[in-house]
């Protein structure tokens, strides 16, 4: 990471699950992966039937089990008061089914630490059939050529993909 300045940004990787004991063990493996230091990661767990608490503890990452489903906003909010509390500078949020490329989350914050102004930051989602997700906007769009496009532009709304590297669907 090339960050200019006194100090190196502190990363929190959250993911809201439900159920996903499919896909957890590829998603966190992925993190284990990054380039990026990453000062916590933390499984927020909506009260799962299924094994995906005990597959994210064997990853040792912290697990916030919930007693009931809260939701996936719900979820993501206790994680953003937990990294609020222990100073986090950054946060990344992930679902479950994502396995991102080893340099995502250090191209990612050093994208968002360009400029002071800038909020937030994404990177290119591609699907198993090779086509970007078009988050809510028509991936069909995406479709045609899409790992080569930097820049898309769908129904009057202007995306930029900044340089980021993919984060994958889980197969």
């Amino acid at each position: 990471m090339r960050i200019e300045g006194a100090r190196r940004p502190r990363v929190q990787v959250q993911i809201v699950t439900y159920n996903s004991a499919s896909h957890i063990g590829r998603c966190l493996q992925s993190l284990a992966k990054q380039t990026a230091v990453i000062d916590r990661v933390l499984v927020i767990d909506n009260a799962s039937t299924d094994d995906t608490a005990a597959i994210a503890r064997a990853a040792n990452v912290r697990v916030l089990q919930m007693e009931r489903n809260v939701g996936y906003a719900g979820g993501h909010n206790q994680g953003f008061r937990m990294a609020i509390e222990f100073g986090m500078d950054v946060v990344v949020t992930l679902n479950p089914d994502v396995e991102l490329d080893p340099q995502y989350i250090d191209a990612a914050v050093e994208t968002l630490w360009e400029k002071p102004n800038r909020g937030a930051v994404t990177g290119r989602l591609i699907r198993p059939n090779g086509c970007i997700d078009g988050v809510g906007l028509g991936s069909e769009t995406f479709c045609s050529n899409a790992k080569d496009r930097e820049i898309a532009y769908v129904k009057g709304m202007h995306i930029q993909w900044d340089g980021i590297s993919s984060a994958r669907f889980a197969s």
